[in-house]
């Protein structure tokens, strides 16, 4: 990250606590003031795999992963897929890039075909958003 930001910016790596725009100041958890002319929010996604019951052991077994946690887990996983239903979700919540979920689910489906395991599988992409999306994209569902 430090080679993406700018040489005259100052990176203050702290959680703000406090933004008080009458003052033009943000207050951090350290309880640092940092004053300023113009505040652009960027805040970050922060990962909580805890707020789902179940989800951390999950993702410790070999049949279960996240990109988002661990892609090189996600790798292993798939390599050691023998088939069976590969179900690929989306949360419902903001996420880093809305397309990974979606990225990850071709990605498989084609290592599926090189590694000869297509025809032993059944792939769905699952969303709890404003649409439920359930298919298969080798129409075996």
């Amino acid at each position: 990250m430090k080679d993406l930001i700018p040489r005259r910016a100052k990176w203050i790596k702290d959680y703000v606590e406090t933004v008080d725009p009458d003052n033009n100041k943000v207050i951090t958890r350290d309880g640092s003031e940092i004053t300023y002319d113009y505040l652009v929010a960027c805040p970050g996604v922060q990962m909580d795999i805890d707020a789902l019951s179940g989800l951390r052991e999950a993702l410790e077994t070999d049949s279960v992963c996240s990109n988002y946690t661990d892609p090189k887990h996600t790798w292993k996983v798939l390599q050691n897929f023998k088939g069976g239903n590969a179900i690929f979700t989306q949360p419902a919540t903001a996420i880093k890039c809305g397309g990974a979920p979606q990225k990850i689910m071709y990605l498989a489906e084609e290592y599926f075909h090189k590694s000869g395991v297509s025809d032993k599988t059944k792939v769905a992409f699952v969303t709890l958003g404003s649409v439920i999306l359930v298919g298969t994209l080798s129409n075996k569902l």
